[in-house]
């Protein structure tokens, strides 16, 4: 998807990796939501996204230039500017 969305804006130069709500909207006109992970009933409404089968994608934060100090993320594998699908979501 980012290299059609490149293509779309001209170069990789003009998008900014990470923007997955973006992305979805301008390849397929779908409406898109925005969820932080301080928000109150996050879990529920991926679960209720999960049900009823919408895309879900995440995306983390730049850091800045410089900082070493990734915290917990880096020893979990989770890139900053980086841009995931979610495949699904369970609750055990």
């Amino acid at each position: 998807m980012e290299k059609a969305w490149a293509k779309l804006h001209g170069s990789y130069c003009a998008i900014i990796a990470g923007n997955t709500e973006k992305v979805v909207r301008d390849l397929t006109g779908a409406p898109y939501e925005t969820f932080k992970l301080s928000e109150a009933n996050l879990w529920q409404k991926l679960l209720t996204a999960d049900k009823n089968d919408w895309v879900m994608n995440l995306s983390t934060p730049n850091t800045a230039a410089g900082d070493t100090d990734k915290g917990a993320s880096a020893n979990a594998g989770i890139v900053p500017g980086h841009a995931y699908a979610l495949l699904s979501v369970y609750e055990i």
